[in-house]
């Protein structure tokens, strides 16, 4: 029994040192001029940030914390790293991204640090500035240099996630359909009254083009098709019956020419 206990701690040990528990902090916004103002939105600059980071997919288990939503813990605006140090405590995390957002009547200037429990200090900054008035745009780009930065400290790497692929049947192959009425050669056109001819069968409508860039497309269409044709003698002569059965596996030469607004011409 105790033999399992101990199996069951160093399991749950190396599980967890599998996890990395990062939190972000207010940051210290403020506004640099007397007729310089900051916004409800712009104080929520690192909510914004963390709502970015938490939907990011890592190739390591991380764990985002929003300090502004812990309740137990006073929120405020981490300056310092001795302050930085104090709330990792507290939420015993690994890492705590604190900073600052000066807003003046030009620009937006950021300055974020990523600060490690483990080390005792800042491991990473970034830098940002953006034309004031464009904010959503700031956040965002802040918010992608701030997890690139994460990948880079934590050695890890976004998930790649493959999208389902969808089979549409009618999108790879096509039911073909033909008709028409066939005359014959001027040998047989005073005996006979001419051919009807049917064919049905499938063609791929869609597999990988042989060549493409942005306005040609070069695709071969394979597929396979039944025919019949039908011909009768013409009045006055020995009644007599024509039929045609042929099975056809052709393949079709597309040359395709795209048009963004129109869309496609073959």
């Amino acid at each position: 029994m105790k033999r399992i206990m101990i199996l069951c701690c160093l399991i749950l040990v190396s599980i967890s040192g599998f996890s990395i528990s990062i939190a972000v902090a207010p940051f210290n916004v403020y506004s640099e001029g007397k007729t310089v103002e900051t916004t409800d939105m712009e104080k929520s600059a690192s909510n914004f940030v963390y709502q970015y980071l938490i939907k990011e997919r890592y190739a390591k288990l991380i764990k985002f914390i929003d300090v502004s939503e812990k309740k137990d813990i006073p929120s405020f605006a981490v300056k310092t790293e001795k302050e930085a140090d104090e709330v990792c405590i507290y939420l015993g995390c690994d890492y705590l991204v604190f900073g600052y957002v000066k807003k003046t009547n030009l620009f937006y200037d950021v300055e974020l640090r990523i600060y490690s429990f483990e080390r005792k200090e800042v491991v990473g900054i970034v830098y940002d500035r953006h034309e004031t008035g464009d904010f959503l745009f700031m956040i965002k780009e802040l918010s992608s240099k701030t997890s690139s930065k994460i990948m880079e400290i934590t050695k890890t790497q976004k998930e790649e996630t493959k999208k389902p692929t969808k089979f549409y049947l009618s999108n790879y192959i096509g039911f073909y359909i033909a008709a028409g009425y066939w005359i014959p050669f001027p040998n047989w056109w005073s005996i006979e009254t001419g051919l009807v001819y049917g064919e049905t069968g499938l063609k791929i409508v869609r597999l990988p083009a042989l060549y493409i860039n942005r306005n040609i497309s070069i695709n071969l269409r394979p597929g396979f098709t039944f025919a019949y044709s039908f011909g009768i003698s013409k009045p006055g002569f020995l009644e007599t019956y024509y039929h045609q059965f042929l099975f056809k596996f052709p393949i079709d030469f597309n040359l395709m020419l795209f048009n963004e607004k129109i869309g496609v011409i073959t």
